[in-house]
């Protein structure tokens, strides 16, 4: 198979070096004859030759994640202290190659198989051969691409497939944002710009998007996932449909519906979505009859929320708030405090058309507790409002937020004691209050927590480190030797061990919390379930 090579200037500037005679092939012999003996050039690291064994691929293809390739490189100037490495571009990041142990380190020459996948993204397949020296720093780096091929013998763009499993959807759990409805589908015939889209049609024609939050816009052309439809009126079914569109110009290419999906109302009152009426936020026409002229109205009296308020208008954290309210005309009430994530929390106990509720706002809620109020009427009718009291926030971050919004911090900074271990690429933490030890991967931004289980013991070590690195000891050399993961990913260290005195704190994100941490020279990081980064940072 031919091979792929990036462009290098390195055969110019072998030419550029060289004598004027030798780069003309002239007979120098007898001038050479007379030159006392030379060793070979010092070279800064450099990457001469960086290429694959696959010219071109599919779509189809690279999604399936099923083509072999050979990696293969050659550079110059590489000193023990240096070390290649091989990133695929995946999502949004630069991701280091699943590679085998016995690939590792890298030479300074040499190939590796990889199965060539789909980025995630509207780009074709990206890899990366970098040289960093022992602090992490890029020396030099060389981008390859494997480029889709050309559309010409592509096959024609089909949905193949759109199905869901659901026949009935609550209409309660619509209107609170929490129905889920699971789908399945496949296209073929599929190019790189083109772009899936799953959307709710409504019975105006307008279209809403019914897709959860995703790290990247593109969506897999054969996949199974969830969708999230809405409510927009009573007796109305849920349509949805997959479309297929050009990315580049918006235009439509391909559209599938699924079978309208019946609504139906349970037993507890279904929360309509915010701003609405009872004909999805626009006024109710009267009925027609078969002859084109206006039926009676049925005599029934309008439904009518004349009050809802909840007071104080300001609490502290953990405070108590009395809810009030009035409804008129309503067969069915409901009012419920709303989890700062959207989903409804707790209900008020027995609601009639008029009462009060006196809550205690869990201090989970750092910035503002929101309450809802839902009626309906026996002719369906149903009506919605809300009412929002302000938390007050009693901390402040240990840092400046440099004019960021942030949420409320949860609790107040303070001081732990730590440890802190500088390695080849990333370091690790232990804290004294939790007993955690934390592991940092620079190349990845991933974190990892272990429990401290070392109890004094020695820690044998499955081999010596090269000159000028260390072995981790107590807590850290544990954790390092019984995680090959921490240990390859890590390297060895380039420091030893170091006690200091951290600064933590956790914010009051509800559904991402961030916990704050600061490093000994004073760095500010937070972390994110397994992901962390410098704050600040681009």
């Amino acid at each position: 198979m031919h091979k792929v090579w990036t462009k290098s200037l390195g055969l110019m500037i072998v030419l550029a070096l060289l004598p004027v005679g030798q780069a003309l092939g002239a007979d120098l012999s007898g001038g050479m004859a007379a030159m006392p003996a030379q060793s070979g050039p010092v070279y800064p690291p450099t990457i001469v030759e960086f290429g694959i064994d696959v010219p071109a691929i599919t779509l189809a293809a690279a999604e399936a994640g099923l083509t072999p390739a050979r990696l293969s490189w050659r550079t110059v100037g590489l000193r023990p202290e240096h070390r290649l490495v091989l990133y695929a571009f995946r999502v949004n990041r630069w991701e280091p190659l699943s590679l085998p142990p016995e690939s590792q380190p890298l030479p300074g020459a040499g190939e590796v198989s990889i199965v060539i996948e789909h980025p995630l993204t509207f780009g074709p397949p990206t890899y990366s051969l970098v040289i960093a020296d022992a602090a992490g720093q890029t020396l030099d780096q060389r981008v390859l691409i494997v480029p889709y091929e050309d559309e010409e013998e592509a096959l024609p763009l089909s949905i193949e497939l759109f199905e869901s499993s659901v026949t009935q959807l609550d209409a309660g759990s619509l209107a609170a944002r929490t129905a889920r409805v699971p789908v399945v589908w496949r296209v073929s015939g599929r190019q790189p710009y083109m772009h899936l889209i799953f959307e709710q049609v409504l019975e105006t024609g307008e279209a809403i998007s019914v897709e959860l939050p995703r790290l990247t816009l593109w969506v897999a052309s054969q996949g199974e996932g969830v969708v999230a439809p809405v409510f927009t009126a009573a007796g109305q079914p849920v349509r949805l449909r997959l479309r297929v569109v050009d990315l580049r110009n918006g235009d439509t290419l391909a559209t599938a519906l699924l079978p309208p999906i019946p609504v139906v109302t349970g037993t507890t009152a279904p929360p309509a979505v915010p701003g609405s009426s009872g004909s999805g936020g626009r006024p109710s026409s009267p009925p027609v009859s078969s002859g084109g002229e206006s039926a009676p109205a049925r005599n029934e009296a309008a439904l009518e929320i004349v009050s809802f308020t909840a007071t104080p208008e300001t609490i502290p954290r953990g405070g108590t708030v009395s809810v009030a309210w009035e409804v008129r005309n309503a067969v069915e009430v409901g009012v419920w405090l709303v989890e700062p994530g959207g989903r409804l929390a707790q209900m008020a106990p027995g609601t009639a058309a008029q009462g009060t509720w006196t809550v205690t706002v869990p201090e989970t809620y750092v910035d503002e507790a929101t309450f809802m109020l839902f009626a309906r009427s026996a002719a369906g009718e149903q009506r919605q409002e809300t009412a929002i009291v302000d938390v007050i926030c009693p901390y402040v971050y240990f840092f400046d937020p440099r004019g960021q919004v942030l949420a409320c911090p949860l609790e107040a900074a303070r001081t732990v004691q730590a440890a802190y271990q500088e390695f080849e690429r990333g370091f690790m933490i232990w804290r004294a209050d939790t007993s955690d030890i934390y592991v940092f991967f620079r190349d990845t931004g991933l974190v990892n927590r272990f429990r401290d289980t070392w109890m004094g013991e020695a820690v044998e070590y499955p081999e010596e480190p090269p000159v000028g690195r260390y072995k981790p000891d107590r807590g850290f050399g544990r954790v390092w030797v019984d995680n090959p993961q921490v240990r390859g990913g890590l390297g060895w260290a380039t420091n030893f061990e170091r006690g200091y005195t951290a600064w933590v704190q956790r914010s009051g994100d509800f559904r991402y919390p961030r916990l704050y941490l600061t490093l000994p020279d004073g760095t500010v990081i937070y972390l994110v379930e397994n992901t962390w980064k410098v704050w600040g940072a681009p």
